[in-house]
């Protein structure tokens, strides 16, 4: 870690670097010489304070808190911070003093301690700390940039997960859609960014899409955490911290995913609680861990188990009917069980149901298709009955065990995906969505589903649902 809690470090820093009364970070601090006050060195004073960070907007427990002598560099006082963020030193020999300092969001941020010269003579003394404003530290650890740029950043450090120490071999993924228009008309491009950590395990992304959502992950050799979704915000910086699982504490790689690839499995636990509106439990809300396969159902008191689960940052979701999906981020450690409460307190919006009466259509012999095609062989085909069979709450929920697909978070939802990361057209009986596979939840629900057959390649696909190499989903609704 760059700050190092000893009586040492502070005075070589402070050999170098004296910053102002105003709290800023170093690499914009001014030099400054204390001036020689005298004054009554036998008084002993109570100093109490507290320490914010500005760019997570709430208060820094656990930062440790030092005083230092400004002149003969020999007295030191130092206190380390509550929940609250608060902290007190009850004897305090009067004099000058230059205050700093420490804690890991400092280093995740690649800044020095902020630093101040106080005069320490009344009975009490109230010192108030600060990581300064987002907007600040952006500059600092961005560089200067224009005034209507939006764009922001994320840092954090990554961690071995089961003793807190730094990865410096780790390396951090964000990724993000981008809507553009150009001569192509709208469309969409998937942008993705690498970025290689520092040697004490911390890193910065900067020029990220502001007031918006992007997807993250860490990965070393033979780990790598789950996706996680992390907001950006505009012209600011957004903390995330990722913890790795030891590969050597996978217990076991039996499962299958989607991609059929192996699905890790170790020691780590969770258990948790699913409530709505008024802190009420959510009895059958269905939770998952992304990139798990694992699922587990709340019982009559919201409450959920879940084992065999990997070491590492994880995210977990929580979906029950009536309301909109919420995940979020878990480190979870070996052998280990940690706890996580999930609200689920936003409603979805139902539409009044539509009663549409007409004629047979071709339609509807392109559904007895759908029949006569599962019986080739070809393909995946899943039925109305399979969906009501595994109480999915919406289609991508239905093709997570697809054989070569992939579910992944996308920007208004899931995406779905075939090997190789391209996505797969969708038709919509018989119909073709454009760029389906980026928002095919909101096109229809899984009680609206008469049947579905999925290829995840050119063959064996019927030629009139052939177009982009990448495979096809075609739902069929009922009638």
């Amino acid at each position: 870690m760059r700050a190092v809690h000893s009586r040492a470090s502070l005075v070589v820093l402070l050999a170098t670097v004296v910053a102002s009364s105003a709290l800023a970070p170093s690499a914009v601090a001014q030099q400054a010489t204390p001036p020689a006050v005298m004054l009554d060195t036998t008084q002993m004073v109570s100093v109490s304070g507290a320490v914010y960070d500005s760019v997570a907007r709430a208060p820094l427990a656990d930062a440790t808190v030092q005083l230092i002598e400004a002149t003969q560099r020999q007295r030191l006082y130092s206190a380390t911070t509550d929940s609250a963020g608060e902290f007190r030193i009850p004897q305090v020999r009067t004099g000058q003093y230059i205050v700093g300092f420490f804690h890991p969001n400092l280093d995740a941020l690649g800044l020095e301690p902020p630093l101040r010269v106080v005069t320490i003579s009344a009975p009490v003394v109230s010192l108030d700390l600060a990581i300064p404003g987002a907007s600040r530290v952006l500059a600092a650890v961005c560089g200067a940039r224009p005034a209507a740029d939006s764009t922001g950043a994320m840092a954090g450090i990554v961690r071995n997960a089961d003793n807190g120490t730094p990865v410096p071999s780790a390396k951090i993924i964000v990724s993000w859609t981008d809507l553009i228009v150009d001569q192509k008309g709208l469309h969409s491009e998937r942008r993705r960014v690498p970025a290689q950590v520092r040697d004490d395990g911390s890193y910065t992304i900067c020029g990220l899409p502001g007031d918006d959502q992007i997807v993250g992950s860490a990965e070393a050799v033979g780990r790598q955490t789950g996706l996680i979704q992390v907001q950006i915000p505009a012209g600011g910086i957004a903390r995330r911290d990722f913890s790795l699982g030891d590969s050597t504490a996978v217990v076991a790689a039996t499962a299958t995913g989607p991609d059929n690839k192996a699905v890790l499995r170790g020691s780590a636990r969770l258990s948790g609680t699913v409530r709505g509106p008024g802190k009420r439990p959510i009895s059958g809300a269905k939770v998952l861990v992304w990139g798990t396969g694992l699922t587990a159902t709340t019982d009559g008191e919201g409450k959920f188990t879940m084992d065999e689960l990997p070491a590492g940052t994880v995210s977990v979701e929580a979906r029950a009917l009536g309301f909109l999906p919420t995940h979020t981020a878990v480190d979870l450690r070996s052998n280990k069980t940690a706890a996580v409460a999930l609200s689920v307190d936003e409603q979805g919006t139902t539409l009044a149901p539509v009663s549409v009466f007409g004629k047979r259509s071709a339609g509807m012999k392109d559904l007895n298709g759908f029949l006569q095609r599962r019986q080739s062989g070809f393909g995946h085909y899943i039925t109305a009955e399979d969906i009501q069979r595994r109480a999915t709450i919406s289609i991508t929920d239905a093709l997570r065990t697809t054989p070569g697909l992939r579910v992944n978070p996308g920007r208004l939802g899931y995406q779905v995906s075939v090997r190789g990361g391209c996505s797969p057209e969708v038709y919509l009986d018989g119909v073709h969505v454009y760029e389906g596979a980026e928002n095919l939840d909101q096109f229809v629900r899984p009680e609206q589903v008469a049947g579905i057959e999925v290829y995840t390649g050119v063959a064996g696909a019927p030629m009139q649902f052939q177009s982009n190499g990448c495979g096809a989903i075609v739902v069929w609704t009922r009638r």
